[in-house]
């Protein structure tokens, strides 16, 4: 199923780095750069997710949880 948030591409993404390159595990069959590049990327669109959210939050256009 296609993510319908930037916070749901977010947790995706988390999944499949957590998977290619789990945290201490030396031998991912990933190089150093590959997985330094992962990382990024993942903390990269959490950045992005979170910016957008707080912005749409500013703005009223994003509904709470405790609003629903």
């Amino acid at each position: 199923m296609p993510a319908r948030t930037l916070a749901e591409l977010a947790r995706k993404a988390e999944v499949l780095v957590a998977r290619l390159a789990p945290e201490g595990e030396e031998d991912s069959g990933l190089c150093a750069a590959e997985v330094a590049l992962l990382r990024s990327m993942l903390h990269d669109l959490r950045a992005v997710a979170d910016d957008i959210g707080f912005a749409l939050r500013g703005e009223g256009l994003l509904m709470t949880a405790a609003t629903e």
